[in-house]
């Protein structure tokens, strides 16, 4: 194919190049994640805090109700995924 570099060498150098011509962004997280992250782990820890063990029996829903919400939220994120993914945020 055109444009494919014949060896690892040449990919190397094309790679250096287009480093140096500054062709290639890197992702940088935001600068606000690294908080937002100690909120997530502070509300984490909170809520073990005040968790209560109690020795009620779990009723779950029937398996049919467990299985259709599995799926919709399985399609509901598949759906974001799908989004993010085609669509170009940059």
């Amino acid at each position: 194919m055109a444009g494919e570099p014949k060896n690892a060498h040449t990919a190397s150098l094309q790679f250096r190049q287009a480093l140096q011509s500054r062709d290639m962004v890197f992702y940088t997280a935001p600068p606000g994640v690294s908080r937002t992250f100690f909120y997530v782990y502070v509300s984490a820890g909170v809520q073990l805090l005040f968790c209560e063990e109690e020795d009620a029996p779990v009723v779950l829903a029937p398996q049919g109700q467990r299985m259709a919400i599995a799926g919709g939220l399985l399609a509901i994120g598949i759906g974001i995924a799908s989004v993010m993914f085609i669509y170009p945020w940059r």
